[in-house]
């Protein structure tokens, strides 16, 4: 898997945990004190983002690290 494949991956993982709890994008930017055009640019693999945010959408979305990067639970 390349660094593209693994920021798609995490980003399509973070997209559906969003939308499962029926949040928009700028819904979640603020929860996180983040921009809507980074939560965009991340749920689509165009950025990466950081180990510590990985762990504060895990909180948020009551899954883990591992769940936003493998897609289980």
């Amino acid at each position: 898997m390349t660094k593209e494949q693994f920021r798609i991956t995490i980003g399509k993982n973070i997209r559906r945990e969003r939308n499962a709890r029926k949040l928009s994008i700028e819904e979640l930017a603020e929860l996180l004190n983040f921009t809507p055009g980074f939560i965009y640019l991340m749920e689509r693999g165009y950025r990466g983002t950081t180990s510590f945010t990985l762990y504060r959408l895990a909180e948020l979305f009551e899954t883990t690290v591992d769940g936003l990067i493998n897609g289980c639970d």
